[in-house]
């Protein structure tokens, strides 16, 4: 029975929750469109778009600054280099600026367990974004193909080196078995001739060894230059033509649902602020009317007295 009174107070109460946000329909509705007025109208003259650009590139395996992921970040997010470029496209940066549009718009990152570095720029004009990435990338590629092409010809200059050396050992090896094949034999009879015989094929083999010996450094040297490469851009930089963060439904959404919210609970905080005033009140008239009547029952008992010793 208990439990029926109290489903019974819960429904009441439920049905007077209702009535109270229908009665106060205008307010909350008038707050709703508050909201969305306030939202348009940042997004309308206060909100800045921003636009981003992407691109990847693949690091050099020649060793060094280029090769090493992050060296490379580094040299990408250099102050002087970015001053540079936003100053050749007509942004008044000064260092420190420089150092701010750094931290706040260009992001380096190097993908794990690749030598592939993705570089994010965000910027308000997409033009100044997609052209300080481009001029950013073209430096670093053309400072890294400069260190590639030393290093290559560094070792294709080593590479000539050990073919001269191969030529000079492949004269002294024609030379001295023609030597050994022009000997007479009669005169190994000798101890003497004997011994510069065994010398010159002791020599001729260890020249032989000498070239098999190059001709494997030289196969290797070959097959590392073959292995490198410069740095490469797998993906351009491209021009955004959309911004970001320029999702205005979604903002007017979140606009409406808060609005709706901070209405019901306002609603719902000054009744509650209300029917605690009436309470209080209530309560108050209590303890006015339970004084009000011990006065008059102090007053009326002299009275009483008076009339009781008349009688007597």
């Amino acid at each position: 029975m208990n439990n029926d009174v109290e489903m019974y107070e819960d429904e009441i109460d439920l049905r007077e929750l209702i009535k109270l946000v229908w009665d106060n329909k205008k307010l909350i509705f008038s707050v709703m469109i508050a909201a969305l007025l306030v939202v348009f109208l940042y997004f309308q003259f206060f909100y800045t778009e921003i636009f981003k650009t992407e691109s990847l590139i693949q690091l050099s395996n020649v060793g060094g600054v280029y090769s090493e992921p992050l060296s490379s970040m580094n040299y990408i997010k250099n102050t002087d280099l970015v001053h540079n470029i936003l100053n050749e496209l007509n942004q008044d940066y000064s260092l420190q600026g420089t150092r701010n549009f750094l931290d706040r718009n260009i992001t380096v990152s190097n993908i794990e367990g690749t030598d592939i570095l993705k570089l994010e720029l965000k910027y308000k004009d997409p033009v100044i974004a997609k052209n300080v990435l481009v001029m950013t990338i073209n430096d670093f590629k053309k400072s890294s193909q400069d260190y590639y092409n030393q290093i290559i010809n560094n070792k294709n200059e080593y590479l000539d080196k050990l073919n001269s050396e191969e030529k000079v050992l492949d004269t002294e090896i024609k030379y001295i078995s023609s030597q050994i094949d022009n000997y007479d034999s009669n005169n190994l009879n000798t101890a003497e001739n004997s011994i510069l015989y065994n010398n010159m094929i002791s020599k001729l083999e260890s020249l032989r060894i000498q070239k098999e010996n190059m001709m494997v450094r030289k196969q290797n040297l070959k097959e590392e230059i073959l292995s490198y490469y410069p740095v490469k851009v797998i993906n351009e930089p491209y021009y955004p033509e959309m911004p970001v963060d320029n999702q205005l439904m979604l903002k007017l959404a979140i606009a409406v649902i808060l609005a709706l919210m901070t209405s019901v609970f306002y609603i719902f905080f000054r009744e509650f602020m209300k029917e605690g005033e009436v309470e209080t009140e209530k309560e108050y008239n209590k303890e006015y009317n339970k004084e009000l009547k011990k006065e008059r029952d102090n007053i009326r008992a002299p009275e009483s007295v008076f009339k009781i010793e008349s009688k007597k």
